[in-house]
């Protein structure tokens, strides 16, 4: 995919000392400093606009890349969640975040896919091979998931090399949360997936960026 839309194309570039008077104006005469600047317990202030460092490096596991315009899919009606999907892809989305029922992010709501028809239902009509697909399950439920992308992608017959599917898999988390006790991750033998993107989080919030291709996946 290409980056033929950028979101601030259409607007001039905008200085610090630009923003600065915007925000004058808009405190009517207070002090930036005082209104807007707030400090940590050990005395470290901490601004409200910060630029980008001069030569930045690229953070690890984020490729510059163009911002992604990510929707959630969690209907547990397969057909309603299906319309969700769709439409929202055709009023811009890049992606999609497909959330299985009983994750963490669920929020009582969730796909109800227990199979790979199930999912061939939640997904018809969506062009795997034109977006990012994000995957959240439940606790201990990555290969489950992971076996039923593996069966969609080989009834559609799609190069799975050319996916980019995020897991999201979090063995760190599920050994340190409540679920801890109740069942050990499995090791590291896979479903042999075969495709291109993230396999692992650590907690949720950054991605183990080494596994850039999917060689197993385990839960």
């Amino acid at each position: 995919m290409t980056d033929d839309f950028p979101l601030a194309a259409e607007f001039p570039p905008t200085t610090a000392s630009e923003w600065r008077k915007l925000v004058e104006t808009a405190l009517k005469g207070a002090a930036i400093e005082k209104r807007l600047v707030s400090q940590t317990y050990d005395g470290i202030a901490v601004q409200p606009l910060y630029p980008r460092a001069a030569g930045a490096a690229v953070v690890a596991g984020r490729p510059a890349a163009p911002w992604q315009v990510i929707q959630r899919v969690d209907h547990p009606d397969a057909r309603s969640a299906n319309q969700q999907a769709r439409q929202d892809l055709e009023e811009g989305a890049v992606g999609l975040a497909v959330v299985f029922a009983g994750a963490p992010s669920a929020r009582g709501f969730g796909i109800g896919a227990h199979n790979a028809g199930d999912l061939e239902r939640t997904l018809e009509g969506v062009i795997l091979d034109l977006i990012s697909l994000r995957i959240e399950t439940a606790p201990f439920g990555g290969r489950p998931a992971a076996e039923m992308i593996k069966a969609l992608v080989t009834a559609r017959r799609l190069d799975a090399s050319k996916l980019a599917i995020d897991f999201g898999l979090d063995p760190i988390r599920l050994r340190q949360g409540p679920f801890a006790a109740r069942r050990r991750p499995r090791g590291a033998r896979g479903s042999g997936f075969g495709g291109s993107g993230a396999c692992l989080r650590a907690h949720g919030r950054r991605r183990l960026s080494a596994v850039a291709r999917i060689l197993g996946i385990h839960a």
